[in-house]
């Protein structure tokens, strides 16, 4: 939706800005988690925000096809290795060779030749920003939602307040356009908060449950669909190259879950 959408930044906020409303309709149901969990709250807010102003700017120099695998790509073996200091979770013999096969996958989908000037090689910063950026909020919800007591008031009070930098600013800077755009394009807007919003939701309820790397790993194998969808739906160049690469990235990120 962001990617072909009219206004990327219109877009983005009316799936965050639909993920927090459907948030803020739950919070009188689930209470408030417990006082522990809020400083990751904190750092998740701040984290989601950084995340989705890079993923706009990858989105807006590179394809989909390419953007999408290496930031959602490199954000399982980074969990992976920062959750042995931080959490204790220490891969064995086939994670750490999942982390070797997501590392080569992503430099595949990276380094192209003659595609690492101008706006290509943006994008690619770009992403690569973006993936770090998942890392960050990624920990921060796995520690936070163990510290909550809450999994479901953790998860509702998260979207609620990470919402807001959005909404705030799109009503400020575009209120024209936004609400044109709430107003013709809102159901797109609510479905894709369902979406969105409903699968991040699930993988904070698993990270309470199971290690962050696993969780991390299993939902970034979607590297794939993400570039099948630039290719056949946005009909970007995608050859063999990034075939095998989105593959190599999907199938270390299973070894690391397995």
């Amino acid at each position: 939706m962001i990617k072909s959408g009219r206004d990327r930044v219109v877009d983005l906020t009316l799936v965050i800005g639909g993920a927090g409303f459907l948030a803020m309709l739950a919070i009188p149901f689930v209470g408030l988690p417990d006082p522990a969990a809020w400083p990751w709250i904190g750092v998740s807010v701040v984290t989601h925000v950084g995340y989705y102003i890079f993923l706009l700017f990858a989105y807006r120099d590179g394809a989909m096809s390419r953007v999408y695998p290496i930031a959602r790509g490199i954000a399982p073996p980074l969990v992976a290795i920062i959750a042995i200091p931080l959490a204790g979770e220490v891969p064995d013999l086939l994670g750490a060779i999942g982390l070797g096969l997501v590392t080569v996958g992503i430099l595949v989908l990276a380094i192209e030749r003659g595609n690492m000037r101008g706006a290509e090689g943006r994008s690619v910063l770009f992403a690569v920003i973006t993936g770090l950026f998942i890392v960050s909020y990624v920990l921060a919800d796995g520690m936070g939602v163990r510290a909550s007591g809450d999994p479901a008031a953790y998860i509702a009070w998260d979207f609620f307040l990470e919402s807001i930098p959005l909404v705030v600013y799109c009503i400020y800077v575009k209120r024209h356009s936004f609400i044109a755009h709430v107003v013709h394009d809102g159901w797109r807007g609510l479905f894709g908060a369902v979406i969105a919003g409903g699968g991040y939701a699930i993988a904070i309820w698993a990270m309470s449950l199971a290690p962050m790397a696993q969780v991390t790993a299993l939902r970034e194998t979607s590297v794939v669909f993400g570039a099948a969808i630039g290719a056949l739906i946005l009909k970007e160049p995608f050859g063999p190259r990034r075939i095998a690469a989105a593959v190599l990235v999907a199938f270390g990120n299973a070894l690391i879950q397995f």
